[in-house]
């Protein structure tokens, strides 16, 4: 692979000084133009230890706006990034639709770093890079331009590097990464290898002549942001709401018919036992996973008057204050609109130890957007697995995740509509959209029924939580979730 980049390249600095004048022009205008449209872009700077790569970004910054570019460097992980799951310290940087991020250093560094230094194997690297994929799938799927550009030294022009005049400006790290050149290469090309796809493709660059390399690594920036913005241009379609929309039919039962709603119920004498009993365990337990460092993330869905709310308070009346918070996950704003719409909810992951309470969640993009036509049929189709993905990362480090559907019937939902607007205190919790979606009623339950086959895993499973009786409801919720934190607290041990 590395073969083609290690011929020597050079640029005269009359052809640079003349290539510079139009690439920089052009550059601009991309820019700028980039500014109107609902595309953001990601370019990942990697490659051999003393290839310049600072000096190449200087140079963007040089040659554009620098208003609109953000640079993020990736060095040693803080305490708050260790703290949440692995990739949370890159959702937090990507830049809002018509702007550029610049990243030092990526997904990719720590599994090459560690696979090359022998820590891990390459057959954990293959899984990783399985999951590099996904996400930039997912970026690319949804208008982010990741743009992967490697810039390549031999090992004499690295070794001449680093006893340079300008070795100073090389991290602590280069040294000691030379001397595993080899190891470092071979796994780097196995990474490329695995990551190098039609939608993110990686670039190399020969950096042993910083003209070339800099001006060869614009024309790369520079291609694919006009082949970005001409695509958007030629593919943009008009759709209307109701083409985004899909209508639905329900032939057959969906996994909601088969509770029997009647028969889940609790006596008030029977309630108040079982719910003493729950909320001081769940107290207990969730001073356990404190101390275990475990994290817990509960999402709570469901019918609107299903009875969600009342179920969070008796959760959070267990707990302590100072380890949870809720989310109340409502229409998103401008700054989360302008991202990839599961942005929002990585930034509020919760640090090892602590509770994420998510009333309302990330799965609005296939309940609410899927039904009222917010989003295009090939939006929330795809979205299935980028949910699954999110869990999975979650689970992965140490996350308990338990997601709740609180079920009712069409005939207490109209009950309770009918007594909320009957009662001063509790007219405020109906709305007109209330009324609106009760009308889609069948639609809401198919794509209930699609969103639990697609994303209830053995990590993070759907409970559906018989909610005619409120009670019942309630204890069920209680039960549940300490199960699942007692659960994972004996695999801890274990």
């Amino acid at each position: 692979m590395f073969e083609a980049v290690n011929q020597a390249t050079a640029l005269s600095k009359q052809d640079f000084e003349t290539e510079v004048q139009e690439v920089r022009t052009e550059l601009l205008k991309a820019q700028y133009t980039l500014q109107e449209t609902n595309i953001s872009v990601i370019t990942i700077i990697a490659g051999v230890e003393g290839a310049g790569k600072s000096d190449v970004v200087n140079r963007f910054n040089e040659w554009m706006d620098t208003r609109w570019i953000r640079n993020h460097a990736f060095w040693d992980e803080t305490d708050e990034e260790r703290q949440r799951p692995a990739k949370w310290r890159f959702w937090r940087t990507f830049p809002p639709r018509g702007q550029m991020a610049v990243l030092f250093g990526s997904w990719y560094t720590h599994h090459i770093i560690n696979c090359a230094l022998g820590k891990t194997s390459s057959d954990h690297l293959d899984v990783q890079m399985q999951h590099v994929e996904q996400l930039e799938r997912m970026l690319t799927d949804d208008n982010h331009l990741v743009v992967k550009l490697w810039f390549h030294l031999s090992p004499e022009m690295q070794q001449k590097r680093i006893k340079g005049k300008d070795k100073h400006r090389l991290t602590k790290l280069a040294k000691k990464f030379a001397k595993h050149y080899d190891d470092f290469l071979q796994t780097s090309e196995r990474a490329i290898r695995l990551t190098d796809t039609g939608n993110a493709p990686w670039f190399l660059i020969n950096a042993e002549q910083e003209r070339y390399r800099d001006i060869t690594a614009a024309k790369i920036l520079l291609q694919q942001l006009q082949a970005a913005l001409n695509k958007q241009t030629n593919d943009q379609p008009v759709r209307s709401k109701q083409e985004h929309a899909r209508r639905f039919t329900l032939d057959s039962p969906t996994i909601l018919d088969e509770l029997n709603l009647d028969e889940c119920r609790l006596s008030k004498k029977e309630y108040k036992k079982q719910l003493d009993h729950y909320q001081k365990k769940l107290s207990q337990l969730g001073w356990q996973a404190r101390d275990a460092r475990r994290s817990v993330v509960c999402v709570f869905e469901g019918w609107d008057a299903g009875g969600k709310g009342g179920a969070i308070r008796r959760v959070t009346r267990a707990l302590d204050a100072r380890l949870y918070s809720v989310i109340s996950v409502a229409a998103p704003t401008d700054e989360e609109r302008a991202r990839h719409y599961l942005w929002r909810f990585w930034r509020q992951l919760p640090r090892d130890g602590y509770i994420t309470i998510y009333d309302r969640s990330w799965y609005g993009r296939v309940l609410v957007e899927r039904v009222e036509g917010l989003a295009a049929e090939e939006e929330w189709m795809r979205s299935y697995q980028e949910i699954n993905d999110f869990e999975e990362q979650q689970h992965l480090h140490g996350t308990v995740v338990t997601k709740f559907w609180l079920h009712i019937s069409a005939d207490e939902q109209l009950r309770r509509f009918r007594e909320r607007e009957a009662t001063p205190w509790k007219r405020h919790k109906i709305t007109d959209e209330d009324w609106r979606n009760r009308e889609n009623w069948d639609q809401y339950a198919a794509a209930v029924n699609d969103m639990v086959a697609r994303t209830s895993t053995s990590e993070a499973p759907w409970v559906i939580v018989p909610a005619n009786d409120k009670k019942y409801a309630r204890v069920y919720v209680l039960k549940t979730l300490c199960q699942r934190i007692e659960t994972a607290l004996e695999q801890s041990s274990s």
